[in-house]
């Protein structure tokens, strides 16, 4: 979903669209809602974490996956949050 708000056009949309198309989605779930609104909690007046971050950092951490991203500063202070820069 933040792939498909950051596009600037259809034709991006289209593209991001085919490009995953192929890997698997995981759907927040309320395990995912109840630690992404914990994060909130915690981190949204000192670090500014957002909604769409706070969401994204909770499915790593629940399904044990490495996060890749181009924004570490966007995770770097969430514990057990694995990074890998893109």
């Amino acid at each position: 979903m933040e792939l498909v708000i950051g596009a600037l056009n259809n034709r991006e949309v289209n593209y991001i669209i085919k490009a995953f198309k192929k890997i698997a989605i995981i759907y927040i779930n309320e395990e995912i809602s109840k630690l992404a609104q914990d994060l909130i909690i915690r981190y949204s007046k000192s670090h500014n974490l957002h909604i769409n971050d706070a969401l994204i950092a909770a499915t790593a951490l629940r399904n044990d996956m490495e996060l890749i991203t181009h924004n570490v500063s966007d995770f770097q202070y969430i514990p057990n949050v694995v990074l890998h820069k893109i």
